[in-house]
């Protein structure tokens, strides 16, 4: 390490501790009940796999090591992890621009990136982005050295972490994709045919199980990533979603930052130096491509977080060689949105939209409604539920993990719409039960509405219906 590299880690190691401390007390004290993915993720976790209906299997995979760690399934060790993953990737992060750019910028991106409005998110709601970014960050640390001279020891390392990285998340692969396209444009950026096919095997090796997972259950996450990207499936011709591409291209300003993504985009076209074209290349094709997503169909706002990861360092390097102001203009800004964001769970009644429903809505009042669908099946004498919706479904299994209740999700045969009906499908035989729906499923007698006023439902048709045997959606 060269000696303008010195001598970051350790403020960058005091902000990484004060922040991340900071969140993990704001996430003791949180009242939103845990999201439909996270209650997913979480029920993955009960019964590991190499994969699953939508997803890689790592998060599952961390879930479950830290709920039996502390022995506890409460939502504040579900998304323990969260805040923890986000410090790991800011120092690795920071060791990344340190050898690239020096110590200054690597404290900076430290400190940008813990502050960055999607890692508050990421903090808060255990994702994939979460559990992929350290592994896909430390690959690229580590190919960096290949780059640089290091032997295959690193090429391995690098491909190994990569591997993980799409185990965590699919969207690894675009790191190495970046690393691809930056050796076809710039010599600097080859690592030679035996290094660079040491990093493909080994991202192949430790993707392997999920690659064979898929295979043995019909692509299923395969076919799930196509219905995401719908424009594939298309038989018609593509139209163009304009408005969902400038709505998308506003959602990155707040979620990156409305000074530090400009400056990430016009460092990417004005940088010097094979680093920082190494960089671009790693980053800018992300955002380009998502943005073409949302233009042929839709894109949520995180599918560009990887683009985040590089363009952090990107736009701390172009902000600081024109001067600190901006940049502290930009953390300070980006600080006082992650406040909000991890303030807003604590006190998420007193947050409301004038009279109306509280800015935490979505997060509220799962666990209500899924606690009304027990006491009813306890009222009745019934211990069976079917339910139609995935959202229910997935706070249901999750609330009555202590109960002798068993939940079926509602199919009508055909392939399936979640991994509830994959794998949770009600039976042919079915006997007496209770089935939640959102309209009436022509059998059965209603015996309640559930329909809430408030919260994640609120405006939803929830009813329940005392069946005997099958009942055809």
């Amino acid at each position: 390490m060269t000696s303008r590299a010195e001598g970051w880690l350790a403020p960058a190691l005091t902000l990484v501790i004060v922040l991340v401390g900071l969140r993990i007390v704001a996430l003791w004290f949180a009242k939103a009940d845990l999201f439909v993915d996270e209650a997913q993720y979480w029920f993955w976790g009960q019964s590991l796999d190499f994969g699953y209906y939508s997803k890689p299997p790592l998060i599952a995979w961390v879930i479950r090591g830290m709920t039996d760690l502390v022995g506890s399934d409460a939502p504040f060790w579900v998304r323990l992890p969260a805040p923890i993953l986000h410090g790991v990737t800011a120092l690795l992060l920071g060791a990344l621009a340190a050898r690239i750019a020096g110590r200054t910028v690597a404290v900076w991106t430290v400190a940008t990136y813990l502050t960055l409005p999607i890692v508050a998110v990421g903090s808060f709601l255990i994702s994939t982005d979460t559990v992929m970014a350290p592994f896909l960050v430390g690959a690229l640390l580590a190919y960096l050295r290949v780059l640089r001279g290091g032997g295959a020891g690193w090429a391995v390392l690098s491909g190994a972490l990569f591997g993980l990285a799409m185990m965590g998340k699919y969207a690894g692969v675009y790191g190495l994709l970046g690393v691809a396209l930056a050796a076809v444009f710039l010599k600097a950026a080859r690592p030679g045919w035996v290094n660079g096919a040491l990093v493909l095997l080994f991202a192949l090796v430790f993707l392997g199980p999920n690659i064979w997972w898929n295979f043995a259950n019909d692509l299923t996450t395969v076919e799930h990533t196509l219905d995401n990207v719908s424009w594939v499936r298309e038989a018609d011709p593509v139209s163009w979603n304009v408005l969902g591409l400038l709505g998308f291209l506003a959602g990155q300003l707040l979620v990156f930052g409305p000074i530090l993504l400009p400056a990430f985009i016009w460092a990417c076209i004005r940088q010097g130096g094979w680093e920082g074209r190494w960089l671009a290349f790693l980053s800018l094709p992300v955002l380009l491509v998502v943005s073409g997503q949302a233009l042929l169909a839709e894109a949520y706002g995180n599918w560009a977080f990887v683009a985040y990861l590089g363009g952090t360092i990107l736009a701390v390097w172009f902000l600081l060689d024109r001067g600190a102001v901006l940049l502290g203009l930009s953390v300070a800004f980006n600080a006082l949105v992650s406040t909000f964001i991890a303030i807003a769970p604590i006190v998420p009644d007193s947050l409301r939209w004038g009279d109306g429903d509280s800015l935490m809505a979505r997060y509220m009042g799962r666990d209500e409604v899924s606690l009304a669908i027990l006491d009813l099946a306890e009222q009745e004498g019934l211990d069976v539920i079917v339910a139609s919706n995935r959202d229910i479904l997935a706070d249901l299994f999750y609330t009555a993990r202590d109960s002798e209740v068993t939940i079926y999700a509602e199919s009508d045969g055909g392939r399936p719409d979640h991994f509830y009906e994959q794998t949770r499908a009600e039976p042919d035989d079915l006997g007496r039960h209770i089935r939640i729906v959102s309209r009436d499923p022509n059998c059965g007698v209603q015996i309640a509405d559930l329909s809430p006023d408030e919260g994640a439902y609120a405006g939803d048709s929830i009813l329940a219906y005392w069946v005997e045997g099958p009942c055809l959606p």
